[in-house]
């Protein structure tokens, strides 16, 4: 019963972020704000465009799962003894 204690929050947090999209839509479509699509497409391409696996956080990024993997098995070899 605990997990529903600790997860409670968080739920919370969904339901009042939901109720917020929620009135920002109604308010768009009722015309009480605009949105500028335009620029909230530009500025996603940005946002994408910075994680585009090119350069030095490509290789990074190629190389996120082989790191964890080898600090995981070193920390279990090593525990292990």
């Amino acid at each position: 019963m605990s997990w529903v204690l600790n997860l409670s929050p968080f739920l919370a947090q969904l339901g009042i972020d939901g109720v917020l999209f929620i009135t920002l839509q109604y308010l768009v479509w009722r015309g009480g704000i605009e949105v500028n699509y335009g620029a909230l497409f530009d500025l996603m391409q940005k946002g994408i465009c910075f994680f585009y696996p090119s350069g030095l956080l490509g290789f990074v990024l190629a190389n996120v799962p082989f790191a964890g993997a080898f600090a995981t098995g070193f920390v279990l070899g090593v525990k292990a003894g």
